[in-house]
């Protein structure tokens, strides 16, 4: 029985293997023959570039936010998009409370000279940075305070999101952010020094998973 069985084993197994080899050797199949092109005889129209009236604001392209860069040759829109490190806003070491906002107001600034919105988001972490930001946006205050645990899969650093000094931080933060920012009309027109901004902080987990997102408050203007 069990020479039999072997022998019934080494069959199968060398059929496989001649089967795949089979469809290893044929490769891919044909590429399809092209379809018709253009019909001539159908008529040919140019168009010119014209301003398109404003429908939704916040639709469309978000080119990168970089100051200083012309946007009038990018492609048109009404948004932009940047990034920020928590620890840009929270810098002081020993006062989770206190903010320095003038990052984000240049920022602001910015997207209104271009007549644009700005839709953003502040992190705590960043694998490599932005560019422009750093990786680790892990607010001073936190240091010692927190359990960090290094993120293998993403190369970044992780503070414990369920530890209660680092809740209270982010809720700090958002109450903050929104105390200051939130206080246009949601209706009101953007206007120079004020932005539409969706808004969100974020982190990744040691999973890589999306760490916990605020409300998105419609508008934007510094008090």
């Amino acid at each position: 029985m069990r020479r039999r069985l072997s022998t019934l084993l080494l069959t199968m197994t060398a059929v496989l293997l001649a089967a795949t080899s089979a469809i290893a050797a044929a490769g891919p199949p044909p590429r399809p023959p092209a379809g018709p092109g253009p019909d001539p005889s159908l008529a040919t129209h140019t168009y010119t570039y014209a301003d398109a009236p404003v429908g939704q604001p916040l639709k469309g392209f978000a080119p990168y936010l970089f100051p200083g860069d012309n946007y009038t040759a990018k492609f048109p829109g009404g948004l932009m998009w940047s990034y920020f490190a928590l620890n840009e806003v929270m810098k002081d070491p020993s006062d989770c409370s206190a903010f320095d906002w003038s990052v984000f107001d240049r920022a602001l600034d910015e997207a209104a000279v271009w007549g644009r919105q700005l839709a953003f988001r502040f992190y705590v972490e960043y694998p490599g940075g932005s560019g422009t930001h750093p990786g680790n946006g892990i607010p001073p205050c936190l240091a010692g305070k927190a359990a960090l645990r290094t993120n293998g899969q993403w190369g970044t650093v992780s503070p414990d999101y369920d530890d209660p000094d680092v809740i209270s931080a982010f809720t700090g933060f958002i109450n903050a952010f929104a105390d200051r920012y939130d206080h246009a009309a949601p209706a009101a027109p953007p206007t120079r020094g004020s932005a539409s901004c969706p808004w969100a902080w974020s982190g990744s987990g040691a999973s890589g998973t999306p760490g916990r997102t605020t409300g998105t408050p419609r508008t934007a203007t510094r008090t």
